[in-house]
This record gives C-alpha cells, sequence and structure tokens, in this order.
C-alpha cells in the first residue's frame, strides 16, 4: 500500500449547510464519506463552524461520560433483533475498544433526551447531554 493511501482521509465539511440536508456540496461530501468508510472505516472531518470551545462541549461534556459508563448501562441501548445495527455495539471479538451507540431519530430531542433516561437510569443530571 502506498505512502498515500495509508494517510488519515480528511473530508471539508465547511461548504455543507446543515438546514438544508442533500443541497449544495452536502452529495459530493457524502461520496467522500462513504468512500472513506468504505475504504479506511474511518476520516477526519474538517469543519471549521465547529469552534474548540463547541468541541470541547461536545468530547467533554457528552461524549466522554457516555463512553465512560459502564457496558451494562449501554447495553440498556437495544433496538432488538430487527435493528442489528442500532443501539450499543461492543465487545466484537477482533475489535478491541470499539463501540457505538445510535439513538434512533437521534436529530429529534425528545429521542435523545429518551436516549440519556435510558443509559443513566439512576436519575443523573444528563441536561448537559441531552
Amino acid at each position: 500500500m502506498s505512502a498515500e493511501a495509508k494517510q488519515l482521509p480528511r473530508i471539508d465539511f465547511s461548504g455543507v449547510n446543515p438546514s438544508a440536508p442533500g443541497a449544495g456540496t452536502w452529495p459530493a461530501v457524502r461520496a467522500q464519506v462513504l468512500n472513506a468508510l468504505t475504504t479506511f472505516g474511518y476520516f477526519d472531518a474538517h469543519y471549521p463552524a465547529l469552534t474548540p470551545e463547541h468541541r470541547a462541549a461536545l468530547f467533554d461534556g457528552a461524549v466522554r461520560p457516555l463512553f465512560a459508563l459502564p457496558v451494562d448501562a449501554k447495553r440498556h441501548n437495544d433496538y432488538g433483533a430487527e435493528k442489528p445495527f442500532h443501539g450499543y455495539i461492543g465487545g466484537l471479538p477482533g475489535l478491541d475498544g470499539y463501540e457505538s451507540l445510535a439513538i434512533v431519530d437521534g436529530p429529534e430531542p425528545e429521542h435523545v433526551r429518551a436516549f440519556a433516561d435510558l443509559v443513566w437510569p439512576d436519575g443523573r443530571d444528563n441536561a448537559s447531554f441531552w
């Protein structure tokens, strides 16, 4: 494999308008995302509108606490056999450290809050997450 092929793909999302899904540069960016995921399984998302403060709030205030939860709590996020890649995926042989949590209909605030209540059922204040 060439040195170029081993580089982390960087995809520029700066021309994508999140309030107009499917419009503008979205089809081209989507094609790049699909190519990167099928070729490498990951990519570096370049999105200048996401300031360092927003990034810190997202990862430090939401993502890190979520993935720090015990596996048993994350396993509550299960949509059943009819949706096998929704919910929690983790502990796969050969993929040490890989975890995925999906929120079906995540853009809908009530679904995000229901998810937070599901994985933090102990009454923890999860408002910073949702």
